[in-house]
């Protein structure tokens, strides 16, 4: 499958399409970066039968020159 455009949503709309997806394959995994309000979406993935992992966050610009962000990332 080729990897689709960005899309903003709420967090309601969110696990909607999750459970929509859910439906349509055999198996469903998702990848979310952690972040300081814990794993209540975690939780929720896994209630509609998805695989998901969460990762621990990484400073890539360490040095602050704005190499790496989340815009450029979805652009890429």
């Amino acid at each position: 499958m080729t990897p689709q455009p960005v899309r903003k949503m709420t967090f309601e709309r969110l696990l909607h399409f999750v459970a929509k997806q859910r439906r349509l394959a055999r198996e469903g995994f998702t990848c979310y970066e952690a972040d300081a309000f814990g794993y209540h979406l975690h939780r929720q993935l896994e209630q509609l039968g998805v695989t998901n992992y969460v990762v621990e966050p990484q400073d890539w610009d360490e040095q602050g020159k704005g190499v790496k962000n989340d815009r450029i990332d979805a652009d890429g």
